[in-house]
């Protein structure tokens, strides 16, 4: 056999390799489950514990880590709509793995000095125990031994899973006009807002003052 033809038979070879190697990796080629986005997430936020930080950063992060974890435990436990449940909670971990990577979300001056982002806090209900959540936005330049007015924002129907909350404070900023110089804001998690009213026909909210 030729030097020509013996090339030319290689070059065929090698395109079938690679031919058959690409369809192969797109075949075995899944979207990430809700675990191993998880998995990303828990990698990150210890990263970012690691070095010293404010106390209620330190808290923001250890929240989202929590939620996420707890987000990705129930859904074993989901119904018939378990798949449904798995799509929508893909996105909204996708969401915070990409802005816990973000350099913006990576440092407490954004949320602490700057007021650009909202803090994410995780609380137990005194009412069954379980994990809920609010966020915080803080004014800029904000002091902790200073009075400022509160500002509670309650949502509307939204979706099903708390998740949803704590992913819209990891997305893309937008031009919101004039920042926050003056005032704290609140908006916390209803459990009623989201899945309707209780057995009882009230909702699950409750009067009492709630510190951060």
């Amino acid at each position: 056999m030729s030097q020509n033809k013996l090339a030319g038979f290689s070059a065929v070879v090698l395109a079938l390799v690679i031919g058959v190697g690409t369809e192969l990796c797109a075949e075995n080629t899944e979207p990430e489950s809700p675990d191993e986005i998880l998995l990303h997430i828990r990698a990150d936020i210890k990263q970012l514990l690691v070095p010293a930080s404010p106390a209620l950063y330190r808290r923001h992060l250890q929240s989202v880590l929590a939620l996420c974890e707890d987000s990705v435990l129930k859904l074993q436990f989901a119904g018939a709509d378990r798949d449904a449940q798995a799509k929508e909670l893909v996105g909204y971990l996708r969401t915070i793995e990409s802005g816990v990577r973000n350099d913006d979300a990576r440092k407490p001056e954004t949320y602490l000095v700057e007021g650009r982002r909202s803090l994410d806090i995780a609380r137990l209900s005194r009412s069954d125990n379980t994990l809920q959540l609010y966020t915080v936005s803080l004014p800029a330049h904000w002091q902790a031994e200073k009075a400022y007015p509160l500002y509670v924002q309650l949502h509307g129907r939204w979706s099903d899973l708390p998740l949803a909350l704590v992913a819209s404070t990891f997305g893309p900023q937008t031009d919101a006009g004039e920042p926050n110089n003056s005032t704290i804001v609140v908006v916390p998690w209803l459990r009623a807002m989201a899945s309707g009213v209780t057995k009882m026909g009230r909702s699950q909210t409750s009067g009492k003052q709630s510190t951060i």
